[in-house]
């Protein structure tokens, strides 16, 4: 079915060229009898057209393409008062519609409507008042029409189609076999490569767990580094006061009276500064502690991860007896690196401590 002729009658401009025309019908009296005569089943074709259109573009293809805008054409003409010969454009539109009538009867899959039959009939009972070429159209409406629409069918692209379907069927089902036959072949192969695949998935997913412990002790490391150098620099520190003070007292040896009250007023801040330094280097050793612990916690989840594939396949098959098999395992691979922090001194525990210090001083001065 071509785009045009879905939608021929359906379209506004032929609907109001329809409807316009249903009410110059209204007005029209004084015409020849065999006008006069189709005049009220011409009313009648026009109200169901109206009211039927997708019904016409649906089943009246062939008059729609062969008749259909000489006919619109018609009815404009006519509404329009541009026919000098009222009575035979009568005729000649009710001609034209009895084509459709006889199209829609022998297209549609139902029977035609009490109305439609009735104007069928009134042909049968009047064909002998038409004459010419009216008379002929008429006889070639109910009788050859219905062969030419079929021929039509017959010699349409799509019944072509339909008719090399059984051999594109025929086709298909024999490379439906041969489909069959090479998926079976490739059956084993594609397992194969899945088991493959599979393996090749837990390896990368293994490997990539042991690259990140990896990453992430290279971090603990450079941590631990900086650590040792920060005790190193500590120790540094706490030596250099004390070697200044003596120093100063064996190259004053011999004056060693004359700066006595220096001593005695720079021993404070020193022991003062000693005990900070002496803080400050605990915190850092245990801190140092804390990172080589967890250096060795990841070192042994890098050693853990070499046997997980091969304890997991173990642990599948003890399932059904102990369905936490790998909880265990699991808790030390997956828990968190953790560190001694417990004996790492506070802030307020090293000023409490110099407090004290500071007390004691004065009670003894």
């Amino acid at each position: 079915m071509s785009t045009a002729a879905a939608s021929f009658f359906s379209k506004e401009e032929n609907q109001a060229i329809l409807r316009r025309f249903a009410v110059t019908l209204e007005s029209v009296h004084s015409v020849e009898p065999v006008a006069q005569s189709v005049l009220a089943p011409l009313k009648q074709f026009s109200n169901i057209l109206i009211s039927n259109t997708n019904s016409f573009d649906e089943y009246c293809i062939a008059n729609i393409e062969w008749i259909g805008p000489r006919f619109i054409s018609q009815l404009r003409d006519f509404s329009e008062k541009k026919s000098e010969f009222q009575s035979e454009s009568l005729i000649l539109i009710f001609v034209m519609a009895y084509r459709f009538i006889c199209e829609l009867d022998f297209s549609q899959p139902d029977d035609l409507s009490y109305e439609l039959r009735t104007i069928r009939t009134f042909v049968e009972e009047n064909l002998e008042k038409f004459v010419g070429t009216d008379r002929q159209q008429l006889i070639y409406a109910n009788y050859v029409m219905p062969a030419n629409i079929t021929k039509k069918l017959i010699n349409s692209p799509a019944l072509a189609e339909f008719n090399a379907f059984a051999e594109t069927a025929k086709a298909a089902s024999e490379l439906k076999i041969e489909w069959e036959k090479e998926i079976k072949a490739k059956s084993a192969e594609i397992e194969a490569l899945r088991d493959g695949l599979s393996r090749i998935t837990t390896t990368y997913n293994f490997v990539g767990l042991v690259r990140g412990f990896e990453n992430l002790a290279s971090a603990v490391k450079g941590e631990r580094r900086r650590s040792f150098i920060s005790l190193l620099a500590l120790g540094a520190l706490m030596v250099v006061p004390v070697a200044t003070q003596l120093w100063f007292t064996a190259s004053h040896i011999d004056t060693i009276d004359s700066h006595r009250n220096t001593l005695m007023y720079s021993l404070p801040p020193l022991i003062a500064l000693e005990v900070i330094l002496l803080y400050l280097f605990r915190v850092v050793l245990l801190h140092f502690r804390g990172v080589t612990t967890q250096l060795l916690q990841i070192n042994l989840r890098i050693s853990l991860c070499q046997f997980i594939q091969s304890y997991s396949e173990y642990s599948t098959k003890i399932k059904k007896q102990d369905a936490g098999a790998l909880e265990k395992f699991e808790s030390l691979i997956f828990s968190g690196i953790t560190s001694d922090s417990e004996a790492i001194p506070s802030t307020f525990d090293g000023v409490e401590q110099l407090a004290k210090l500071v007390n004691s001083f004065r009670g003894g001065k």
